[in-house]
């Protein structure tokens, strides 16, 4: 039940999740958690802020917890997500090439909140949006340069949520094509 927030969802996680984390570890699996904090208004997700995934990490502190890099929702939550990624790296075992970018006259117009009036467009809220790496704030050669140092050795795969791109299959390949190429300055 999404309405009753993060503190819920980790006692249940606790009844749950150690066991299939300590059989996974037993067969050499890893479980990567994306942080995605779900849906407005509870944000009812496990793992998207350090506080949830550290608590997680506590309870059940198996190898086989991973963790799916995803900065565009530390990004769009307010999360440094270079300090996460130094705090958590060693768990990377996947990461999404994804952007956040932010409207600060959308920003101004209705807060956080978003709009009242009108259906945000796309994927965000109005005054956020998911982006293709390079049209947001993260800064990729960072991200890339961490990851190295920490020996990540996966996968950066675009997670295309990018509502320009969407309009259809040529737009979309317009989309993918350009965050490879911004991706592809720093992947080796």
């Amino acid at each position: 039940d999404p309405t009753k927030g993060r503190a819920a969802a980790f006692e249940l996680w606790k009844k749950t999740f150690p066991p299939i984390l300590q059989y996974a570890e037993s067969k050499g699996v890893k479980m990567a958690v994306e942080g995605w904090p779900g849906p407005a208004p509870y944000y009812p997700n496990l793992g998207c802020t350090p506080e949830t995934l550290r608590a997680m990490i506590a309870e059940c502190p198996s190898p086989a917890l991973a963790v799916n890099f995803d900065p565009s929702h530390l990004v769009r939550i307010g999360i440094d997500y270079l300090r996460f990624l130094a705090e958590f790296g060693p768990r990377v075992v996947h990461c999404h090439g994804k952007d956040t970018a932010f409207d600060l006259d959308a920003l101004y117009l209705h807060g956080n909140l978003g709009p009242s009036l009108k259906k945000a467009k796309g994927f965000g809220e109005e005054w956020w949006r998911y982006c293709i790496p390079g049209d947001g704030v993260v800064d990729w050669a960072k991200v890339v340069a961490r990851l190295e140092d920490f020996g990540f050795n996966g996968i950066i795969s675009v997670e295309l949520e990018d509502y320009r791109y969407w309009k259809d299959w040529p737009a979309q390949l317009d989309g993918l094509r350009r965050a490879r190429a911004h991706l592809a300055k720093w992947v080796r």
